[in-house]
């Protein structure tokens, strides 16, 4: 594919809704479903990767129908900047814009709108999120004093470390005073991002799942 792409303008199109991957493709780029009658033509790679701009944002192209996009009068095809959504699901990945994380045997994509993992089996969910508006120490700090407020109530609280991707991180665990749930959020620091993975399950599987062996399964970009 020797076909050149522009960038028309600086638009900038506001994304809610999440993508999934199609298995048809066209020769221009891979196409991604939005919703019922609307679906996106987005650019990739080589590999078949979706492409981003400096922004870390998608390039969509404009289409004139589902096989034809538009091209500018020297012939290049025309392209939309796409926010990027809160996932992709690319049925055996799922991808955001700093990751893509496997989906190991057992579990299954379950976001809506935001980005989640499921395991019937297990009665085990994680959902994924970051922040980039505190330092890793100030997340960490408020993370310590809901704990501290946790315990002051009655609720058993668990803190460590653990590794993921080979990085030393912090969670904390906290058991249900009056039910049987248990949730174990991991925080890890990378390029000044923190990601939280909010692990829900049972007490009953209470150090029985290895969450972090799912979590290894992320590739940053």
């Amino acid at each position: 594919m020797n076909k050149k792409y522009i960038i028309s303008g600086i638009m900038l199109l506001a994304l809610t809704a999440t993508l999934v991957s199609c298995k048809a493709r066209s020769e221009y780029g891979k196409i991604y479903i939005a919703g019922e009658n609307e679906s996106y033509v987005l650019k990739t790679d080589v590999n078949g990767d979706t492409v981003v701009n400096a922004e870390g944002n998608l390039i969509k192209l404009k289409m004139r129908n589902a096989k034809e996009p538009h091209h500018d009068t020297d012939g290049n095809a025309i392209t939309e900047v796409l926010e990027y959504p809160q996932f992709i699901d690319e049925g055996k990945k799922i991808d955001c814009k700093y990751y893509k994380i496997k989906i190991p045997s057992g579990w299954k994509n379950t976001g809506t709108v935001g980005m989640s993992m499921g395991n019937e089996k297990l009665d085990a969910s994680i959902n994924f999120s970051n922040d980039t508006d505190k330092t890793y120490d100030e997340i960490m700090a408020d993370a310590a004093l809901f704990a501290e407020e946790a315990k002051k109530n009655g609720t058993e609280v668990e803190q460590g470390k653990a590794k993921i991707l080979n990085t030393d991180c912090d969670y904390y665990t906290i058991i249900g005073k009056d039910n049987d749930s248990v949730l174990t959020t991991y925080f890890l620091n990378h390029n000044d991002h923190t990601f939280r993975f909010v692990c829900s399950y049972k007490k009953d599987n209470l150090g029985k799942i290895d969450f972090t062996e799912v979590l290894n399964g992320i590739e940053f970009k």
